[in-house]
């Protein structure tokens, strides 16, 4: 009888999971299609998604989707601080137990979505995505009030053999510095960037990606600098030069095997 009961129990539970699976699958899937709609096919492909459980329901959260106001049925509009153009660097839509999507949001581009901005309320349902052209989505827009001029760059210090550096912000373990051959950089113009970066392997990336969207990779390198050189930063090191088509914050991500950090730069006018 015990051993019934026990297996009685564990079907129950294997069963309890197999649902929530099933919810959250189908929270996502519905999150999925508004957004396709929304912000369009190939931000919600580049997207990392999340999909949490709340009191309300689903939180779905589409991270490092770059939605521009001008994919998808955005438009001008959902750019709340004054029309234009702008991205959105995350996502979100909040699903509640009726399968209904209560609210959607995002982020500026230069800022990371956290948990604690988003927060599910029991609030109306909210109009499908719109499909005719000319009809927009709105979102609503969570963090900091950001503006269309203003960029937030990575801090440059002056390094011990007197070229500027950044250190880098970090999406994994690990530590990246970059060391910079210029004092601000201009677009159109050739920008040489050494990199230092811990991790293993040999295999090492970097590209940039503009506000608007657009991204960019080096115009040479990454050129391995072997025993590197007298710049003391942990890591090995390579080279490489970039030239930024247009002034504007421009977000830097370099890669080595599973160390991944990115610098922020205010790219001037010529």
């Amino acid at each position: 009888m015990f051993r019934f009961t026990k297996l009685l129990s564990l079907a129950l539970l294997l069963m309890l999971v197999a649902c929530r699976q099933s919810d959250e699958q189908k929270a996502e899937q519905l999150a999925r299609e508004y957004m396709t709609r929304a912000i369009g096919v190939n931000a919600v492909n580049r997207a990392h998604v999340e999909t949490r459980s709340t009191e309300a329901g689903w939180q779905v959260i589409f991270r490092d989707a770059y939605a521009s106001s001008k994919e998808g049925s955005l438009g001008p509009d959902a750019c709340g601080w004054g029309g234009g153009d702008c991205v959105f660097r995350d996502v979100y839509a909040c699903i509640d137990g009726d399968w209904m999507i209560r609210q959607v949001g995002g982020s500026p581009a230069t800022v990371s979505l956290e948990a604690q901005d988003v927060v599910c309320q029991a609030l109306p349902p909210i109009a499908p995505a719109p499909t005719a052209a000319g009809d927009q989505a709105a979102l609503q827009i969570l963090g900091p009030t950001p503006t269309l001029v203003a960029c937030q760059p990575s801090q440059i210090q002056q390094s011990k053999n007197d070229f500027p550096e950044i250190q880098g912000m970090m999406r994994s373990g690990g530590e990246m510095w970059a060391l910079l051959f210029f004092d601000k950089a201009h677009a159109k113009e050739d920008e040489k960037i050494v990199w230092r970066i811990t991790g293993s392997g040999k295999q090492f990336s970097v590209q940039a990606r503009h506000d608007d969207g657009t991204v960019i990779f080096p115009i040479w390198g990454p050129d391995d600098h072997g025993q590197g050189s007298n710049w003391e930063r942990p890591g090995n090191e390579w080279g490489t030069g970039f030239n930024f088509p247009k002034p504007g914050c421009w977000t830097l991500t370099a890669t080595r095997g599973t160390t991944t950090g990115e610098i922020r730069l205010d790219v001037l006018a010529p």
